[in-house]
């Protein structure tokens, strides 16, 4: 990885770890998410327990909890985006990073490393978790890119793929970008575009990396010192 000059991060369980309640927190937003919308738009509310089956349903076709309900409801995309990124809740996020987080970033910069921020949550969204986890002044609002901006295009779907689409928005050379996700399908059509691809496994639950995996790391922090270290074996 010593010449690598761009890292794309995931937001979500990836720059950071989720709370032990995550599920919970994420089953009561998008209830109200859907219930909210629907009734702003004319339309009757759903009981809470078909929106929780919905949205896990929806999640495992699509990526994306609230997809189904924008499409079968004929709602707004990119209202219902907003509202569920404006009511989703910091108590997902269970703690602020190490400092030594915050000083790995500033020194792989400093080698000539950027930094930027690729997520299925909103900018907004990703701002407020910046802030919250003492990462904010690291991204500016240029270097984050969300959905909306690649036009819906996802990081899992290997036929045009949001990649594609956010190479056309900050271009950069696969084959000197790093690519660091929490989930597998994440990586696949990064994988194919050239990419390494960084797979931040907190659970622990690979032996091994899978194949279109090139590195397999426990927290964003053991990456960058990886990262570091090896900059500093080429400086030697």
């Amino acid at each position: 990885m010593k010449d690598i000059n761009l890292v794309i991060w995931d937001l979500d369980g990836t720059k950071y770890k989720h709370h032990d309640h995550m599920q919970d927190i994420f089953d009561n937003t998008i209830v109200e998410v859907v219930n909210k919308v629907l009734r702003d738009n004319g339309a009757d509310p759903l009981p809470h327990q078909e929106i929780k089956e919905q949205a896990h349903q929806s999640f495992l076709d699509n990526g994306l909890s609230w997809k189904f309900f924008s499409e079968k409801y004929a709602l707004d995309p990119h209202e219902t985006f907003k509202t569920y990124n404006e009511m989703m809740s910091l108590n997902i996020v269970d703690s602020a990073p190490s400092k030594n987080y915050k000083a790995q970033i500033q020194n792989t910069k400093k080698i000539g490393i950027e930094h930027i921020i690729y997520t299925h949550g909103s900018r907004e969204w990703a701002k407020r978790v910046l802030k919250k986890i003492d990462l904010h002044e690291e991204f500016a609002d240029d270097t984050i890119f969300d959905i909306s901006h690649t036009q819906w295009a996802l990081k899992h779907t290997s036929i045009d793929s949001g990649y594609q689409k956010l190479i056309a928005l900050r271009p950069f050379e696969p084959k000197t970008t790093v690519m660091v996700e929490d989930t597998e399908r994440g990586l696949i059509a990064a994988k194919d575009m050239g990419l390494t691809t960084i797979l931040i496994d907190r659970d622990k639950a690979h032996k091994k990396a899978p194949s279109h995996v090139d590195y397999l790391y426990n927290c964003p922090e053991e990456f960058l010192h990886a990262v570091l270290k090896e900059n500093q074996k080429s400086e030697t």
